[in-house]
């Protein structure tokens, strides 16, 4: 656990108050940036290119879960992911969504009014 990834950088936004069970926060956002240099050690074990090329497949998992220590909100499920793979535990990377790298310039679509 004591891992440290070469240029990561992190901010963390808290609504609520850290390590207090007498209330109940209101949400909180983290921001991550990981240097594909942290990631040469993996990339160099399966032969990867990094950054990775037009066409590049990868398998990834973005996923959290919460420990309550209390009831947990009635809407949540207590975990989250991107794509829902079917299995609860978040460790089989079989069960990960693929990730194809594009090098061209994405383009913003405007999104449907939603009334």
């Amino acid at each position: 656990m004591q891992w440290h990834y070469p240029g990561k950088q992190t901010a963390v936004f808290i609504d609520g108050t850290v390590n207090d069970d007498t209330d109940r926060d209101r949400g909180w956002t983290v921001e991550l940036a990981f240097p594909w240099r942290g990631m040469e050690l993996l990339a160099k074990a399966d032969g990867r290119a990094l950054p990775p090329k037009e066409g590049d497949v990868w398998r990834m998992d973005f996923s959290r879960f919460n420990q309550y220590k209390e009831a947990p909100p009635a809407q949540d499920s207590g975990g989250w992911v991107w794509s829902r793979h079917g299995v609860w535990d978040s460790h089989i990377p079989e069960c990960f969504p693929y990730i194809r790298f594009k090098t061209n310039e994405l383009t913003t679509v405007p999104l449907p009014d939603a009334r």
